[in-house]
């Protein structure tokens, strides 16, 4: 247990290399996913100003129905529409961004990674790429998995997700255990656990679906809290603003707790990551 401030663990420096260009996958365009899309555009925004260019890609099969409007970030006008659609058309045609959309499912790696555009970027020294999954089941996130496994530490995948008055975001690009060994040299690091690795459950099939409810329908019946898909989508960007733009990202996990007020964060220093993934300090360490 740690007693005073002397015996806080030494903060690692995460080493990621400055893109002149970004690109963006955002997995889930619902509850949480469509607050997220929102706040891309300021993150857009500010990788502008220094001259970074993020190309934006949007992949959600529904339409907005009713029961959205209010809970996810659609109006009236917008039902009956494709989820994806919608939103890349605000964040195109108001913030002028460059945004692509599919409306279909997650059930194959090429869905998200080359519909719409080639997968050889994530070879491009210049670029960085991003999957943002913002889904509630443990298929889609497999099919991103496999796809951070693919990658071989080229994909960064962040991860956010809730329950009815809790949730988690994390972020990670190496998606096996082995892999973290020997990452941690002269107080720095150059790659995190991927979402899975830290929150297993994440990829695990329920035995038996709990309900079939949605988080709209759940937010509806008093279930769900009404802010808890706003506050996992500020969490997420808030990472994201700290990994892009600022180049300052202190922790690689953050757990919140709505209905009492807790929030627990997961800093990036040698014994939490540890900890988390379920090696010791000296297997991260060691050469």
């Amino acid at each position: 247990m740690l007693t005073s401030l002397s015996d806080t663990p030494a903060a690692l420096h995460l080493q990621v290399r400055i893109p002149q260009r970004v690109y963006i996958t955002l997995v889930g365009c619902g509850g949480t996913g469509s607050h997220i899309a929102s706040g891309l555009a300021s993150i857009a925004g500010a990788l502008a100003e220094r001259d970074i260019k993020t190309d934006i890609y949007l992949v959600d099969p529904d339409i907005v129905e009713a029961k959205n409007v209010g809970r996810q970030l659609f109006s009236p006008s917008d039902i009956g529409q494709a989820k994806a659609a919608v939103l890349a058309h605000r964040l195109t045609t108001g913030f002028g961004l460059r945004v692509g959309g599919s409306v279909r499912a997650i059930d194959s790696l090429d869905t998200f990674l080359c519909e719409g555009r080639r997968g050889d970027h994530y070879d491009r020294q210049d670029a960085l790429s991003i999957v943002i999954g913002a889904v509630d089941n443990p298929a889609a996130r497999s099919v991103i998995a496999a796809a951070v496994v693919n990658a071989n530490g080229r994909l960064w995948w962040l991860d956010a997700g809730n329950e009815n008055h809790t949730g988690q975001v994390c972020i990670g690009n190496t998606a096996k255990t082995e892999s973290m060994r020997h990452s941690v040299a002269l107080g720095m690091i150059d790659r995190l656990p991927a979402p899975h690795l830290v929150y297993p459950d994440l990829i695990k099939q329920a035995v038996k679906a709990k309900t079939k409810q949605s988080c709209a329908e759940l937010t509806a019946a008093g279930e769900q809290g009404l802010m808890v898909n706003r506050m996992m989508a500020a969490w997420a960007c808030t990472m994201l603003d700290a990994f892009l733009v600022r180049g300052d990202l202190r922790y690689f996990a953050v757990a919140v707790d709505l209905a009492w007020g807790g929030v627990k964060a997961y800093t990036i220093d040698t014994p939490t990551i540890a900890a988390a993934i379920g090696l010791t300090e000296k297997q991260l360490t060691e050469r």
